[in-house]
């Protein structure tokens, strides 16, 4: 082959070489996004989590202390009674 028919292909290389390198990388931030979005979906998911948790605790607050109130109000209708 002469000097000036191997020049086109060797051009040709490199630019196949550079088009296949700009689709790794293309496909590589593809990834990093996805995987970005994927993580988003598991905070959310931590998120409602955490929330129904502390709902949760705030519902048996809630129980507990109304229970405690309604043990007040017995005992001192028990006291009553005795006084007189």
């Amino acid at each position: 082959m002469s000097p000036e028919t191997e020049r086109p292909l060797e051009w040709e290389a490199q630019q196949l070489e550079k088009a296949r390198k700009a689709a790794a990388d293309t496909r590589d931030r593809e990834q990093k996004v996805l995987k970005r979005q994927q993580s988003g979906d598991w905070e959310q998911a931590q998120k409602e989590k955490a929330q129904q948790a502390a709902d949760a605790r705030a519902s048996r607050e809630q129980k507990y202390l109304q229970q405690a109130r309604d043990a007040a109000a017995k005992d001192r209708k028990i006291e009553d009674k005795s006084d007189q």
